[in-house]
């Protein structure tokens, strides 16, 4: 089973701590239509085949799930309790997932000169 932790916000900064609950099964089981009637899958960031990122919204609620996923599945989730919280999250993991797309662009187009 995938780590599961809660973020909050330290001086406007996500940081992030182990949490002992976890989220629906249906977040880790289909990163694209979960089975649950309390999360809403909004969007997805960055590579599926690299390092990805599902973003799931409460139905009633604030807040939010975020699932780190890379090619052989999911790795972890963070779970944010409000929605300043949930809008500093999606813009740590909207840069980290671009961030790893950017480097391994880099790392692909090493032997050509052109690039």
């Amino acid at each position: 089973m995938p780590e599961h932790y809660l973020a909050k916000l330290l001086n406007s900064r996500p940081e992030f701590e182990k949490h002992a609950e976890t989220p629906p099964d249906a977040v880790y089981k289909t990163p694209y239509l979960p089975e649950s009637d309390d999360l809403a899958l909004i969007c997805r960031l960055g590579d599926p085949e690299l390092l990805s990122c599902s973003v799931f919204r409460p139905r009633m609620g604030s807040g939010g799930v975020f699932v780190i996923r890379d090619g052989d599945g999911a790795l972890f989730s963070v779970e944010a309790g409000d929605n300043l919280t949930f809008a500093a999250v999606m813009g740590y993991f909207a840069k980290l997932v671009a961030n790893c797309r950017y480097a391994a662009d880099i790392f692909e187009n090493l032997d050509d000169p052109d690039e």
